[in-house]
């Protein structure tokens, strides 16, 4: 079973860091990145 990733942070290089983590190994997907909460909430409503 894939795990869906959104990652949010204000801060570009925490934000940079944990999209580059290798999440595949763990059975996820980063569906999404966004540094600011409403800019996602918006986007995806």
């Amino acid at each position: 079973m894939e795990l869906k990733i959104l990652i949010l942070d204000d801060e570009y290089i925490i934000l940079d860091g944990l999209c580059s983590f290798p999440w595949e190994m763990y059975g996820c997907r980063i569906v999404g990145k966004a540094m600011d909460v409403m800019e996602e909430f918006l986007r995806t409503v």
